[in-house]
């Protein structure tokens, strides 16, 4: 027996079935001219917002970098600076312990005075802050720790109010001990490990 109403209406539907998961695939799209404008403009505008905060991150790159070549061209130039001063102070009472660069309290107290000084007295002068070991060890390392108790010196002046500009560093590693470079004792050891503060105005 032959059922031709059930098989139409089973093949209704499939038909309905397959066009509602036709229009599920389909992209939905704005149904006007004016929907349609009104999306391509708001792209548009978000594409323009986009490429102008673009523009303005890389703007502020490029200013970062010229104040950081302007800022290493003076600290350049200052460094040539001292060797036309003359020298007002030399100080070499800032001493150190084996391998290491903490600043001791004695040393924190001689360079406090030292800040008071130079700014009770207001005069424009320049700081050079110079990091020595004494003869034992490498080299390398003697040049790497003196820089390290170099720049301690300066960053604990730089608390006490001495301008940055007015500083810079230089390590002279073991080249340098104060009691020269025969066979030496414990306490030579200790005088050649040192910062000598040398006030250039």
């Amino acid at each position: 027996m032959t059922n031709y109403p059930y098989k139409s209406v089973l093949v209704a539907a499939v038909s309905v079935g397959g066009l509602a998961l036709s229009a599920c695939a389909m992209p939905i799209w704005p149904s006007s001219t004016g929907q349609v404008h009104n999306h391509v403009e708001t792209e548009h505008n978000r594409a323009v917002a986009e490429e102008q905060a673009l523009h303005a991150k890389i703007a502020s790159v490029d200013q970062v970098s010229q104040d950081a070549v302007a800022r290493a061209d003076a600290a350049s130039a200052s460094a040539k600076r001292p060797y036309q001063y003359q020298v007002l102070l030399q100080d070499d009472s800032v001493k150190f312990e084996t391998n290491s660069a903490k600043l001791s309290p004695e040393a924190q107290a001689r360079l406090t005075e030292l800040a008071q000084k130079l700014q009770s007295e207001d005069r424009n002068v320049f700081v050079e802050i110079q990091g020595h070991g004494d003869i034992r060890g490498s080299e390398a390392h003697n040049r790497a720790l003196g820089e390290k108790r170099a720049d301690a010196v300066r960053r604990f002046l730089l608390d006490q109010g001495v301008p940055l500009p007015r500083m810079t560093t230089i390590s002279y590693g073991k080249e340098k001990p104060k009691t020269g470079d025969q066979a030496k004792d414990a306490a030579a050891h200790a005088e050649d490990r040192r910062v000598v503060v040398v006030v250039l105005g």
